[in-house]
């Protein structure tokens, strides 16, 4: 006597794509408004913190210091100098490519800073911010002309105050993006790491 079909096991839809195919993985969660909130301020507070500790020591290098004198013995001294370049004074006299690259960076930085991964990229992006702008004010106010202005570095790598530096003479703008960039790049390594 043939089986009554309520005993017969219910049918299963298969997936076409095989029994190995799992469902997909949702999406990861978007990070909490209040979270996204502190990152961004997290961002500000270190871009504009660094731009007026920059604004700060140049101010103090431009009005008391301006004789060669040792910070770290052998290793870094105190030499004033101005330039009209980029950072580490590359590019002297290019003006207005500098001023062009600077806004272009602090525009993507601000549009970035909406959408933050984590603490270490938003400090990162917000020692970029603040360094470019730390040099961005030197321009704007230390010259003759619109932007025209000059940017005062103090920072050398030499064996002596007076000895000629092995890598040209920065500011603290200039180790703020230099830093922030590392971390980037950093952050970038270790994302791609745990995948």
């Amino acid at each position: 006597m043939p089986a009554s079909d309520d005993a017969l096991p219910a049918a299963t839809p298969t997936d076409a794509r095989g029994p190995e195919a799992a469902e997909p993985e949702p999406a990861s969660p978007a990070r909490p408004r209040g979270e996204r909130l502190r990152l961004t301020l997290l961002l500000y507070l270190t871009a504009f913190g660094l731009w007026g500790f920059d604004r700060v020591t140049k101010y103090l290098v431009e009005h008391n210091f301006h004789e060669p004198s040792t910070l770290i013995p052998h290793v870094l001294q105190l030499q004033y100098t101005t330039n009209s370049g980029g950072a580490f004074g590359v590019f002297d006299g290019a003006v207005w490519l500098f001023l062009t690259a600077t806004i272009v960076v602090c525009a993507v930085i601000v549009f970035a800073s909406f959408n933050l991964p984590n603490r270490m990229i938003a400090v990162a992006l917000g020692l970029v911010l603040g360094g470019a702008l730390g040099n961005l004010t030197d321009r704007a106010v230390r010259g003759a002309g619109f932007f025209k202005g000059h940017v005062v570095d103090f920072l050398a790598f030499a064996s002596g105050p007076n000895a000629q530096p092995v890598w040209p003479v920065f500011n603290v703008a200039d180790s703020a993006i230099v830093v922030g960039a590392a971390l980037i790049f950093l952050g970038s390594v270790r994302k791609t790491a745990s995948r």
